[in-house]
């Protein structure tokens, strides 16, 4: 039996990120990524949940996926807490692995959209995992994302977002959704130059993510605004705890 998550999102202040950050974290990636609590295939072939939780690192888009790849995305999978239907018992490791199975070999409904999985399998994850999920995800993120190495084009090792927590809301909005669809590990050696020097408005030229399918567009065009927010709030003077972004 899968117990609930115990772990849930820290309370402001207990982390570097802004509150109003983590406020509107939901609402800012709804729309792009759908509030799904079955599993599903994104455009890249990859199984997925929630609010674009990806249960699946295969490297080969739309390919199978080897034997290490989908016995660590069924490990990952198994760690959530499935029932059988909203209200249902809790799923089997049987029933996960039969689910994440079932959705994988699918492709063929991956142009329909999230909706057209609904039907494959009856596993389902509650309104409050899906909150949790989304949120534990969010704060390793922010964890990874402070620590990183990279090299600087003079050859010198940098920590480009240690400075993380003194960073405008906007652009700890805008680097956070970046990694959403990127992970923690992407290589925007601009980017991150540009950001280890606040640099936000080069952030802003430099922080596109390709190949632009699905939402990525939109995601890109809002991450590029949320940078020339920064921007603007540390030539104003404005406050950096508070967003200059607002959802449409």
């Amino acid at each position: 039996m899968n117990p609930e998550f115990v772990r849930y999102a820290p309370e402001y202040g207990e982390i570097p990120m802004k509150a109003s950050v983590r406020e509107v974290w939901l609402p800012f990636n709804v729309p792009l990524e759908g509030r799904v609590p079955w599993m599903y295939l994104d455009v890249r072939g990859r199984v997925s949940t929630a609010v674009g939780i990806t249960l699946d690192d295969a490297t080969h888009e739309l390919g199978s996926p080897t034997a290490t790849e989908r016995a660590t995305a069924l490990a990952a999978s198994r760690r959530l807490p499935w029932r059988r239907g909203m209200r249902g018992p809790y799923a089997s490791d049987t029933d996960i692995d039969a689910a994440w199975d079932t959705v994988k070999r699918r492709t063929d409904l991956i142009r329909g959209g999230w909706r057209r999985f609904e039907r494959l399998t009856d596993l389902r994850l509650t309104n409050g995992a899906i909150d949790r999920l989304v949120f534990e995800r969010l704060d390793e993120l922010e964890t990874l994302i402070r620590g990183r190495l990279a090299r600087h084009s003079n050859g010198a090792v940098i920590m480009p977002f240690t400075s993380f927590d003194s960073w405008p809301a906007d652009a700890q909005l805008g680097m956070l959704s970046m990694c959403w669809t990127t992970g923690p590990s992407f290589d925007f050696p601009r980017f991150q130059e540009a950001a280890f020097t606040r640099d936000w408005l080069r952030c802003a030229a430099e922080c596109r993510v390709y190949p632009e399918i699905g939402t990525a567009a939109r995601r890109n065009e809002r991450n590029q605004e949320l940078f020339r927010n920064a921007f603007r709030a540390e030539c104003d003077g404005s406050d950096p705890e508070q967003l200059l972004f607002a959802l449409p």
